[in-house]
């Protein structure tokens, strides 16, 4: 997670996470090598120390749930 505030770097490990990354390269016939995962907001510090910029909360996407795009061959 990277802090859009302050610039805060926080890793983290999330089990399902990297279950459904090998699903879906399992799905596609791919095989990985790395992979990068950001998400980008504001942290805990900087959203206790200053107001949150409304347009960019507004911009958000809804949390009705994960959205994946997966790029076959015709």
């Amino acid at each position: 997670m990277i802090c859009l505030g302050c610039g805060k770097i926080i890793e983290f490990f999330e089990p399902k996470i990297e279950e459904l990354q090998d699903r879906v390269c399992a799905r596609a016939g791919f095989r990985a090598v790395t992979h990068s995962h950001h998400i980008r907001g504001f942290c805990r510090d900087c959203r206790k120390s200053t107001a949150v910029d409304p347009e960019i909360e507004s911009a958000r996407p809804p949390r009705d749930g994960a959205r994946l795009l997966i790029e076959t061959e015709s």
